[in-house]
């Protein structure tokens, strides 16, 4: 008997994935990571065809949108989970973050935070920012978070990789200044290392066994340097591929 579907039945979906460019720097810092739209795009142009295969239309969302972008970012997430998709944010100031963990929220409910990142961005303040968004977002929807590659404080010190599994529904939160600052400078807010390397970030989504329902991957700041893009690259192509496992 052949093992070859017959003709008529239904095949299991191809995945896809939608990516949302922001440009978007809740700070004051000039150059930050809010006009990094148009590296973004370059490397979207330059993933493997394999991969460009599942990617269902990019979204850019402008920087001349001021203070509506977080409410964007909310709504083009959650259209993406609604209608089957996998957001990929690229950005951006990481406050993004508190945007796609609120549409988590209101689309599948709580799940697991997997928060890669050289800063906690924890602090108890009572307004949004990217040091402050991550308290906010645990407090108000009810997630997981899971902090991997913490160094900014010595109190919050986090190992470079996950050290265990993570097995339910879970979203990526990456921000670029986890890297070493020695292999990956282009960010605002660097801190000493040592710091993550691919590596460690191949065994962390290694621990990621449940389903990856969203990426965000923010804070590249092209503007202050040049040289890293196959990092940048590289980083994409890791994360698609977990999601689409």
């Amino acid at each position: 008997m052949s093992d070859h579907n017959p003709a008529g039945r239904e095949s299991t979906p191809m995945r896809k994935v939608r990516a949302i460019v922001v440009d978007y720097d809740g700070g004051t810092k000039v150059p930050g990571s809010g006009g990094a739209s148009p590296a973004w795009h370059v490397v979207l142009e330059e993933l493997p065809a394999s991969l460009r295969a599942h990617v269902a239309g990019q979204l850019t969302i402008p920087r001349s949108l001021g203070r509506y972008i977080p409410s964007m970012v909310r709504f083009a997430v959650g259209d993406c989970l609604r209608d089957g998709l996998a957001p990929l944010l690229l950005g951006g100031d990481h406050s993004l973050s508190y945007a796609t963990a609120w549409a988590a929220r209101e689309c599948v409910g709580a799940l697991d935070v997997i928060h890669v990142d050289a800063h906690h961005d924890s602090y108890q303040v009572p307004y949004l920012s990217n040091y402050s968004f991550a308290h906010h977002a645990g407090r108000d929807f009810g997630h997981r978070w899971h902090g991997v590659g913490w160094r900014h404080e010595s109190e919050r010190l986090r190992s470079r990789r996950l050290e265990y599994d993570v097995d339910g529904p879970s979203w990526l939160s990456f921000d670029f200044d986890y890297y070493d600052p020695d292999l990956f400078p282009e960010v605002r807010f660097p801190v000493p290392g040592p710091g993550g390397t691919p590596q460690d970030l191949d065994a962390t989504i290694d621990r990621v066994k449940g389903p990856l329902l969203g990426v965000d991957l923010l804070e590249w700041t092209p503007a202050l340097g040049s040289g890293h893009h196959d990092l940048v690259l590289r980083t994409v192509v890791r994360a698609l591929e977990a999601v689409l496992r």
